[in-house]
This record gives C-alpha cells, structure tokens and sequence, in this order.
C-alpha cells in the first residue's frame, strides 16, 4: 500500500475481479463510493485480468519452453559432437545445430513479442484510464517491464552467441566461414 490512500499497489495472480475489488476498496473510505464501484472500471480490470491471464502469459511460457527445449538441443548436440570427434559424420550433427538455432531464435522471438505487447497494453491502459477521467489510473510496473525486457535482451543475447558458436564450428555441417574464406596474403615486408 502506498501513503495516500487513494494509491493501492497490488498483485494479481490467482484473484478474481470481485476479488481485487475488495483490495482496492479495503482502506477507502466506505462513506463515499470506492474506485472499484464504477461499472467502466470493473470492465477495465476485467480486461486486464483477461490480457494478463489468457494472453500475455502464454507467450511467456512458450518463450520459457522454448528455451528450455533449446538447452536439450544443445545437449544433444554436445553429445553428438563428442561421439563423432573423430569420425566425420555431418548429417544428424548438422540438423542439430540447425535445430538448436531456430529453437533459440524462436524463443528470443517469443520472449521479445510478450515484453512488447505486455508493454504496449500497460502503456494503454495507462493511456486510457489516464485519458477518460476514470475512477482509477493503471500505471505499469517498473521492475516487471525491467526484468522482462533483461530476460529479452539475454536470450537475444543468447541466441546470437549460439549463432557465433555454431558458424565457427569445425564440425558444422555446412562448413565454418574459418573453412570457407581463402587464407589472407602475408603483409609486404619493407626494406
């Protein structure tokens, strides 16, 4: 709870509207109508509970599978490596890396989609209960939108050190840009 009354800081998980209703009324004063009282904020709060629960969370999860079937990948594809040190064969190692890859950047691309529209619905509702003199104002979350775009910005991260790895990889299927590149000419010597 903030140190005005009119500011309530909450959290919502596993609380129904009626539910955080009753935490934004606890502590108003009972004599003249709560924010929560409105029938356009209680459609507001159903809103947002319907984007956080139903939608936004979802895409975290995908991006949190993702990755974690990423990391089996390249598992996987340690474990391949390890087996065909010696041996030369490409097929199965190649489809690996290509596998590991796609899998990461699918997960950064994930990731970044939920931080930017959890972002951009937050900044709308911020908008509109801001703009349509409602009886409470959404403002979003500081840390949330922090750790979120950090965990966005790291498997992003993760994704192009994964890609850097895997192209220099003596053991690529499609052959390392150290392979493929001509050697360079030695420097003119002076006299």
């Amino acid at each position: 709870m903030g140190t005005s009354p009119n500011f309530v800081c909450s959290t919502t998980p596993g609380t129904s509207v009626d539910q955080f209703g009753g935490r934004l009324t606890r502590g108003v004063n009972t004599t003249t109508s709560g924010p929560f009282d409105s029938t356009s904020a209680r459609s507001l709060f159903a809103l947002a509970f319907t984007l956080q629960n139903k939608i936004l969370l979802w895409l975290l999860v995908a991006a949190g599978c993702t990755f974690v079937s990423g990391l089996f990948s390249l598992i996987f594809l340690k474990r391949r490596l390890k087996a065909n040190a010696g041996t030369g064969t490409k097929g199965r190692t190649s489809f690996l890396e290509k596998s590991s890859l796609s899998i990461a950047w699918t997960s950064a691309a994930l990731a970044l989609a939920a931080t930017i529209s959890s972002t951009q619905t937050t900044s709308a509702l911020q908008f509109a209960t801001s703009s349509f003199q409602s009886p409470v104002v959404i403002r979003a979350g500081t840390a949330v939108q922090v750790l979120q775009w950090l965990v966005s910005v790291l498997s992003v991260f993760f994704a192009l050190g994964l890609n850097a790895i895997l192209s220099t990889t003596p053991a690529s299927g499609s052959g390392s840009a150290s392979q493929s590149l001509p050697p360079l000419p030695p420097l003119p010597s002076r006299p």
